[in-house]
């Protein structure tokens, strides 16, 4: 069997890190590729053909779908050797599907990674999402997302109630296991004492994981004498306006933005408290590795149930006043660290190689019939 994933890029990211351990675990079973619709060299590409798969690029035009599509089915035409093409393209599947098999590929799997966000309910978004949604049912064999409200966006709540299939993302939970020595030596590293109380999260610094309201409460707890710190894995274009607003609030000697991270482990080690007040998530993977840390969490109500698995992760709508996310912050800083959180996820079916291994069922099971 012969397996290529089309994804936009591969940066770093939380789809993006699922595409590229996925691809790992599947090249132990099968001849895998990698397509990128991008022409510049992505985060994660060396790693992939570090392992031995297949990395092929091509370009996404920004203004017509058209020449999309004519460029991946002269890519396809060229590797028929592929017997299954899995899309990560969101809406975009639709064309990958219909490109895919008009240039003579057996098999298409969809993979929904995301929910509708405000600029989705656009009259022009929704008459483009029918048109991909028709395509995707007409072109595709398997209908797969990370969670229900992912499925119900992208192919539409009734067709994916009948064909589709929920498949959460999975993570190697014993890589993300709680150190006591790696949060002193992480905390020493970033110059936080023993005594303060770290807030953090990990993830891209855009207006969508809405990390302007973990400085907003971060401000309340100092003001009420609390020692906070916050610490903001990763990077992207909020990273300025973010440091703007700590300035503002006369937090910044107490803000760490550590820009883009391949590896978050020991910045989880150094937090108490995970925050993640996200305005749409389709399944939310930097939550399950907080979970899988042991961390208390306080989330949005924009969350999907499928991640939130242990008791620790407290939920707050995010049209409720300030005070209460303060004081579910408080709360959570009560409950402290668990000491079970791996035991507890991988009982729940929460690794990566349970999702992989399922994926990989789906595929055996389109190319049966």
């Amino acid at each position: 069997m012969q397996i290529l994933q089309v994804v936009k890029a591969m940066n770093v990211g939380g789809l993006e890190n699922f595409v590229k351990n996925m691809l790992q675990y599947m090249s132990e079973k099968c001849d895998c590729g990698c397509l990128i619709c991008d022409e510049n060299t992505s985060d994660y590409e060396e790693n992939l053909l570090k392992n031995g798969i297949m990395v092929y690029h091509i370009q996404e035009p920004d203004r017509t779908k058209v020449k999309l599509y004519e460029n991946l089915r002269s890519f396809f035409e060229k590797h028929r050797e592929y017997d299954v093409v899995h899309c990560h393209m969101a809406g975009t599947n639709g064309i990958v599907a219909k490109a895919a098999k008009d240039a003579g590929i057996n098999k298409v799997v969809c993979h929904s990674h995301g929910v509708a966000l405000q600029q989705d309910e656009a009259l022009s978004m929704k008459l483009y999402m029918l048109c991909m949604r028709k395509l995707m049912q007409r072109h595709a064999d398997a209908f797969i997302a990370c969670s229900k409200a992912a499925g119900n966006y992208l192919y539409g709540q009734e067709f994916f109630g009948e064909v589709g299939k929920v498949v959460p993302n999975g993570i190697e939970i014993n890589r993300y296991r709680y150190s006591d020595d790696e949060r002193n030596s992480c905390r020493e590293e970033l110059g936080f004492k023993k005594s303060d109380f770290v807030i953090g999260h990990t993830g891209s610094l855009n207006g969508v994981k809405n990390q302007e309201l973990i400085l907003d409460i971060a401000g309340i707890l100092k003001a009420n004498g609390i020692p906070v710190k916050v610490l903001l894995v990763g990077g992207g274009n909020r990273e300025r306006d973010l440091k703007k607003q700590a300035k503002d609030l006369k937090i910044e000697e107490d803000v760490i933005i550590t820009g883009k991270q391949i590896g978050v482990t020991k910045y989880l080690d150094a937090m108490d408290v995970f925050m993640f007040p996200s305005r749409s998530e389709g399944f939310g993977l930097s939550l399950l590795e907080a979970e899988a840390n042991g961390l208390p969490c306080v989330v949005s109500d924009r969350i999907q149930p499928e991640v939130k698995v242990l008791n620790g992760v407290l939920s707050v709508n995010l049209n409720e006043p300030i005070q209460c996310w303060v004081e579910a912050v408080e709360e959570a800083k009560r409950l402290g660290r668990s000491k079970t959180a791996n035991e507890i996820l991988g009982k729940k079916g929460m690794s990566e190689a349970t999702c992989y291994e399922t994926v990989w069922k789906i595929y055996n099971e389109v190319l049966s019939k």
